[in-house]
Order: C-alpha cells, then structure tokens, then sequence
C-alpha cells in the first residue's frame, strides 16, 4: 500500500449525517463532534477501515495489529493534505477528467509532443468549464 508522494486527498465532508427538526440538527453535529474525537477515529480506523483526517492522535495501537494503514496515518512531516471543492458537479468532473487522461496516457503521439498534450489540458479545461456553466457556477 502506498500513497500519494507529496499529499492525500482529505475528505472530511464525507461522513454524513442528515439532520431534520432543530433536535435532529443537534444529535447530528453531536455526533460530527464525537466521531472525530480521539479514541472514536481511533475506533473507526481499526473496526471499519475509516481513514482519520485527524493528525496528533496516537494510531500506534492499530497499525502494529494493521501494518497496512501505517501508509496512511505515518506520514512525513512535510506531507500536505489537499481536499475537493464541495460543489454538486465535482464527481462528474472528476470523471470526464480521469476518463480524458486514460485516453491521453494511452496516446503515444503525445511522447514529447508538449503542445499536443497542452492541447488536451485545453480540452479538459473547456469541458470542466462547460460543467461548471452548467451548474451556474463558472467563475469569470
């Protein structure tokens, strides 16, 4: 297991909860509170995988009975995590992208080609573009 050599996405935004009545509202951010407490991401990491975006706690406990995540809680110290924009199209953008440097990856015409590949950045950009003037999110 390895992982990306300068930084790693960071998706904190992923653990839901749905809320509802004020009620509702409370319990849930109660939860967001307690699931990133120490011994529950702990917890988590070791029963169901979770990957902590959490740095400072002590994972030594799971890693030495998991040696697989230390990939993923041992990290440099000049380690950056990075996250993805919280917008509705961000899967879709993501997708066309990857699927565009698939087929570039696999375009031998671009071995040294600079402008060619900057060709295909271009068309990535104008199609994520599209995607974000569609959402009306586009910024000028």
């Amino acid at each position: 297991t390895a992982v990306l050599p300068r930084g790693s996405i960071a998706l904190p935004v992923n653990l839901y909860v749905s809320g509802g009545s004020e009620e509702a509202q409370a319990a849930a951010w109660d939860f967001a509170i307690a699931a990133n407490e120490p011994e529950h991401l702990i917890w988590m990491l070791d029963n169901v995988g979770w990957l902590p975006n959490r740095s400072g706690v002590d994972y030594s406990g799971v890693v030495a009975a998991k040696p697989q995540f230390g990939a993923f809680v041992d990290l440099p110290e000049d380690y950056v995590f990075f996250t993805l924009p919280s917008i509705e199209p961000i899967n879709e953008i993501l997708t066309r992208f990857a699927a565009q440097l698939v087929d570039a990856y696999a375009d031998e015409s671009l071995v040294g080609n600079d402008a060619a590949m900057l060709e295909v950045l271009k068309a990535s950009a104008e199609e994520t573009n599209a995607i974000l003037k569609r959402a009306g999110i586009l910024a000028n």
